[in-house]
């Protein structure tokens, strides 16, 4: 009877509905609940499946708030899933366990409640749940609903590593990387990182590159490192996509291709990533694989110092580096662009593209004139 948790479900939702099949005998209503999901008919099989809650059996009673969870066949209804994984999760139903772990723990149709979070996360545990040995070690981790307790999280993250839990090897080899309730062991958390980056885990794959490009943990290897970047980033994940360019940008051997350093960082940059948003406005300053143009530089670096503040931050200095040299209306340019690329309906990208084309057609016309060419 594996696996209906929220975290995992995908569609389709019959596929792990009729896991539910096996677990017990036939039952009237049961086989019909099924053969209305096989033919598209969620409703109806909210219909069969209500009886058969309300009577006790605790099949239904799950699927039953799965698919209210989902909106599925029914309104969604986030407070009445939670009813109904509450009566088949008294019954000892450990995947309700689990979904009523994660309505507490995340406050979905309940108010947030870690520890209710942790007491359900524990039971669904004890039945072995692989996904409920994760929870745990992640209240643990952070101290939610039980004090903080790094090597108890351990503990857990390992007993769901150990049965192929990508997120679970992910957590623990960022334990190990950082002697966070275990000893420091880069060697072992590159194992389980590559364990984790070998199902796809985004995170684990970026964090496999950080290791594999500073030779932490093994030899130094840049082309594995930008084997495991690039599939990472092409799961849009910021940070690696940010380190997918700049590795590329210092690659020793002179090879770096400047437009795809540039389209990484502006990927990573879109996502708000406050270094690709500096180095990107670096670009645009030194006009490296872009027209100069400092007016775009200051919107970057302002947007770099919104998304970090932090002093560490060089954007900080470089845009007060452009606010002593740019006019006031110049200033106000950048701001005003600065805004555009926040706003997500217009997209930094797309924002970028078109300021780069009005200023290179701007260009091209002022190149026929006699006069001089314009500072941006």
């Amino acid at each position: 009877m594996r696996k209906l948790c929220v975290w995992t479900l995908a569609n389709p939702h019959l596929a792990a509905l009729a896991a539910l099949a096996l677990a017990l005998p036939a039952q009237a209503g049961w086989d019909e609940a099924l053969a209305r999901l096989r033919s598209t008919d969620p409703a109806g099989a909210v219909q069969e499946f209500r009886p058969l809650a309300e009577r006790g059996d605790a099949r239904a009673q799950f699927a039953l708030g799965l698919l209210l969870e989902e909106g599925l066949g029914a309104a969604r209804d986030a407070a009445a899933a939670v009813a109904w994984y509450r009566k088949a999760a008294e019954q000892d139903h450990a995947d309700a366990q689990l979904n009523l772990a994660l309505a507490y723990d995340r406050g979905a149709g309940v108010a947030p409640d870690p520890v209710q979070a942790l007491a359900w996360y524990r039971r669904a545990a004890e039945q072995g749940d692989v996904h409920a040995f994760y929870g745990l070690g992640r209240l643990y981790e952070l101290g939610r609903g039980v004090a903080a307790d790094a090597r108890t999280a351990a503990q857990w993250y390992r007993q769901a590593a150990t049965q192929g839990l990508a997120v679970a090897q992910y957590r623990l080899g960022t334990l190990l990387e950082n002697g966070i309730g275990l000893a420091r062991d880069e060697a072992a958390a590159a194992l389980w990182y590559r364990q984790a980056a070998e199902r796809g885990d985004a995170d684990a794959q970026n964090a496999l590159g950080v290791l594999l490009a500073q030779g932490r943990g093994g030899p130094r290897d840049d082309a594995a490192a930008l084997d495991w970047y690039r599939q990472a980033a092409a799961q849009d994940h910021a940070p690696a996509q940010f380190n997918l360019a700049l590795l590329l940008d210092r690659r020793r051997d002179g090879s770096a291709d400047g437009a795809e350093v540039l389209a990484w960082y502006r990927r990573a940059a879109a996502r708000g990533h406050a270094a690709a948003l500096n180095n990107l406005g670096v670009a645009y300053r030194t006009g490296q694989g872009v027209t100069a143009d400092l007016v775009m530089a200051l919107a970057l670096y302002e947007l770099s110092a919104q998304a970090d503040g932090a002093p560490a931050n060089p954007a900080s200095a470089n845009r007060r580096q452009l606010l002593a040299v740019l006019t006031g209306t110049e200033v106000a340019q950048a701001r005003a662009l600065a805004q555009r690329m926040r706003d997500p309906q217009l997209g930094l990208i797309a924002v970028q593209e078109r300021h780069d084309a009005q200023a290179t057609a701007a260009l091209t016309a002022q190149a026929g004139k006699s006069g001089p060419p314009s500072r941006h």
